[in-house]
């Protein structure tokens, strides 16, 4: 399950870089202590409105794709090497689906990417939920 951590850490380690700089770079045009005159105010503002705009917009996350948050809630499972996930968002509009190996998960990019993790031997999604199920090597 290192796999999985790794995969997230990156993740959120590229979106700080991004914000960071971004929040450098916002605060770097907007503040200047040479313009006090209201109309050089003015112009500035024009100025940056129409200046060329930064590769990633807010909308637009740095990998080209939108950026999408979500929420997901953890439950423990009477099986100690499973975890439920809840997104908030349904998972299958109707009935089940279960992989228990990988090659049964080529079908589903999402069950996919999970076995893509060191130490996944089961997949199972649910209605509204994800049960993952680690070897008993892994760790969480």
């Amino acid at each position: 399950m290192n796999g999985f951590g790794r995969l997230i850490g990156r993740r959120a380690l590229l979106c700080t870089r991004y914000t960071s700089r971004r929040l450098i770079f916002a605060s770097s045009t907007t503040t200047s202590s040479t313009l006090q005159n209201h109309k050089l105010l003015s112009d500035f503002t024009t100025l940056k409105s129409t200046s060329i705009p930064p590769l990633h917009s807010s909308k637009w996350g740095p990998f080209g794709g939108q950026r999408r948050t979500m929420f997901i809630q953890t439950q423990s499972t009477p099986n100690p090497l499973s975890l439920m996930f809840y997104p908030g968002k349904p998972v299958m509009e109707v009935g089940s689906a279960d992989f228990p190996n990988a090659r049964s998960a080529m079908n589903s990019p999402l069950a996919k990417a999970l076995y893509g993790v060191d130490g996944i031997t089961r997949v199972f999604f649910g209605s509204d939920f994800i049960t993952v199920t680690k070897s008993e090597d892994a760790s969480w």
